[in-house]
């Protein structure tokens, strides 16, 4: 009798036993099952980033198409090493909006902006696509030159990795992608580029490139063809201020002397041509967007009146 009662509960024991473990492995299975769902949707945001051509000539237009498939921010970044200088391409004074619709083809930059190079040389594209917005509101370290913000390499690329870090702390969905784009003139000779109309080439440049407050400047101007040359001042805040209007003849150099006043900072000399001297304030509506004289991806916009600039520093 006692012997049957404990072979009833041993078998009991056995059964509740491996009902327990099967229980466990299955709730073990779905938790793999759940985990391994979470892996396979974690890094499902894929994006396409490529510029148009394998190489550039300088001055022409450099465009890149991008593909998601999420909707996205994108923010792109162009890093010289040779010159030591790193712009904030995306988002800018002429497109702030760096939002992209999911599973569409883009031309970045947008219709009525243009990308280009100055001189030969490679330039590292960096660009970060991010399924959240991210605050790219940089620090002191960094100057408004026209419509970038541009800062050394070092510290560009500090903040990049920064932003990266911050991402994904945020649990923020991203991807990084680097493209070296190669500047070349033997692609110019091979490949001209479109014929442009003979416009003037106006010149400005100034004998130091740093002074500080109460220095004397000597500002040298002209332009290669007859007619008036309208010089502008850019501040460092980019208030615009008409300095001087003055008829010049073809080929001349002609020089004017300034005193330097406050305020401290980067400051941009604006030399805009006219034929016939009747440049018009909304004709210089987003020149300064074209007014970086510094070298590396710059924005442009064939529309504007010839014009060239020069870039100094004030220091107190």
């Amino acid at each position: 009798m006692n012997m049957t009662i404990i072979k009833r509960c041993l078998t009991l024991l056995l059964t509740l036993g491996l009902t327990f473990i099967f229980t466990t492995t299955a709730l073990a299975d779905v938790k793999t099952r759940e985990k391994d769902k979470k892996e396979s949707t974690k890094n499902d945001f894929k994006v396409t980033f490529t510029p148009d051509k394998e190489t550039y000539a300088p001055n022409e237009n450099i465009t890149f198409s991008f593909h998601s498939n999420k909707t996205c921010y994108v923010y792109l970044f162009a890093i010289n090493e040779e010159n030591d200088r790193g712009h904030v391409l995306l988002p800018n004074k002429l497109q702030k909006d760096v939002k992209y619709t999911a599973n569409k083809t883009f031309t970045i930059p947008e219709k009525g902006v243009e990308f280009y190079s100055d001189a030969p040389g490679t330039e590292r594209i960096v660009v970060l696509a991010s399924l959240k917005k991210l605050n790219v509101n940089f620090g002191k370290e960094y100057d408004q030159a026209g419509t970038f913000l541009t800062t050394s390499q070092n510290t560009l690329s500090k903040d990049i990795k920064a932003l990266v870090v911050r991402a994904r702390s945020d649990k923020n969905q991203q991807v990084m992608r680097k493209i070296d784009l190669v500047i070349s003139d033997d692609e110019a000779e091979e490949q001209p580029i479109k014929e442009k109309k003979d416009v003037a080439k106006p010149f400005i440049s100034t004998d130091k490139l740093e002074y500080n407050i109460d220095d004397e400047m000597t500002i040298t101007y002209g332009a290669d063809k007859k007619g008036f040359l309208y010089i502008y001042i850019i501040e460092p805040n980019n208030k615009e201020t008409l300095l001087k209007k003055v008829e010049i003849d073809a080929d001349k150099v002609s020089r004017v002397q300034a005193q330097i006043t406050k305020p401290i900072g980067s400051h941009t000399l604006l030399a805009v041509y006219s034929e016939n001297g009747d440049v018009k304030k909304k004709d210089l509506t987003g020149i300064t967007a074209a007014s970086t004289s510094s070298k590396g991806v710059q924005l442009i916009d064939t529309d504007l009146p010839p014009h060239v600039a020069h870039r100094f520093e004030v220091k107190q």
